[in-house]
């Protein structure tokens, strides 16, 4: 049974999921034509989708080190056990977010996009133009799960891991500066265009790439995290510089995500290593970090009955705000907290056997 556990990473998966909260909340009431913090710029430029860059770095952090921790230990990367640990966390919320949304919320969903969604394959849906309406935020479930079809294979038998996590970085985030302007040189139609705008950004494997190339940097105890970590002003500084930038709003000419992705990382891999970051998994904060799944997927359907049953009077801005507010992050914690400890924490509880480090 694996015990094994990093500082600092159920905070920031709490973090993400709060602003992801926040973030659709003003999305609602702006689709609503009320009115809202929309266009604030920490909102419009970088919010609840630099929340999901976070998810991403995250993830790709926190499963690549545990993937080496069990290679350091076993002498080898288990990749049966590995799929049945993510079929166990991941798919019995993923479908029934899937099959409750799709047969509570009225929106007419072809058969294309409801099979692309069963397959994990919704990001790829949604840049297609047959986004799964009644829940988008799957489209981020959909990326994890493609980027595992083939890491655990490159972990166990490539002696060249950190070479092929940049490659994955560069040519993914090059991507886009190659296609679309060929696209746009052989006069593309604009629904081309958005179509393959859209494909690229929802194929964030580079992002997950990048929190990869800083767990194998930390595996190896590489001098640069090393150096990262010997000052106090500056490991405190890196951990903070993306949060900073991420509240303001700032936005980047290019590369937005994946600079992000970056900063994070490196955040990530200071907050989880460096004695001169505390840990701040307090018990609320922990509560919250260990229910972000649920929390992540349950509060679009709390926000779309909501905004559907309509009954919080709009009289005053204040109480309609607290109310809405209060509301949704109220039952959206409540719903995650029931689904975690009925529905998933069974599953999580069959996932320990297969857990191999400790």
């Amino acid at each position: 049974m694996g015990t094994f556990h990093l500082k600092n990473l159920t905070t920031f998966r709490a973090i993400a999921a709060f602003v992801v909260i926040i973030s659709h909340i003003e999305r609602f009431k702006h689709r609503n034509h009320l009115l809202s913090w929309y266009e604030y710029p920490f909102l419009k430029n970088t919010g609840g989708h630099i929340a999901v860059v976070l998810f991403f770095a995250l993830s790709g952090f926190l499963i690549t080190y545990l993937l080496l921790k069990e290679r350091d230990q076993t002498k080898t990367v288990h990749i049966t056990h590995f799929y049945f640990r993510r079929i166990l966390r991941v798919w019995p919320l993923y479908f029934l977010i899937l099959f409750a949304t799709y047969y509570l919320l009225d929106y007419p969903i072809t058969t294309s996009t409801l099979v692309m969604t069963l397959t994990f394959i919704p990001n790829i849906a949604d840049g297609m133009m047959m986004r799964f309406e009644p829940c988008p935020p799957l489209w981020s479930i959909g990326v994890e799960e493609q980027f595992y079809l083939t890491w655990p294979w490159l972990l166990k038998y490539s002696k060249y891991l950190i070479w092929i996590i940049l490659l994955v970085f560069i040519v993914i985030t090059a991507l886009p500066f190659i296609v679309l302007p060929e696209l746009i040189k052989n006069a593309a139609s604009t629904e081309t265009l958005e179509m393959w705008t859209r494909l690229f950004e929802n194929l964030k494997f580079n992002c997950m790439a990048a929190g990869a190339f800083f767990a194998v940097l930390l595996h190896q105890k590489s001098k640069f995290i090393a150096f990262l970590n010997r000052y106090k002003i500056l490991a405190i500084g890196l951990v903070i510089l993306p949060f900073f930038c991420w509240f303001y709003g700032l936005s980047f000419t290019y590369c937005t995500d994946e600079m992000y992705a970056v900063f994070f990382s490196v955040s990530i891999v200071i907050a989880c290593s460096s004695i001169h970051i505390p840990n701040i998994d307090l018990k609320p904060i922990a509560f919250l970090g260990n229910i972000s799944y649920g929390l992540y997927l349950f509060h679009w359907i709390v926000l779309e009955f909501i905004f559907k049953w309509n009954f919080i009077p709009k009289d005053s801005l204040l109480i309609y705000n607290a109310s809405l507010y209060g509301l949704t992050i109220g039952v959206t914690i409540l719903l995650a907290w029931i689904s975690f400890k009925y529905i998933e924490r069974p599953f999580l509880n069959l996932k320990k056997r297969y857990n191999l480090i400790q």
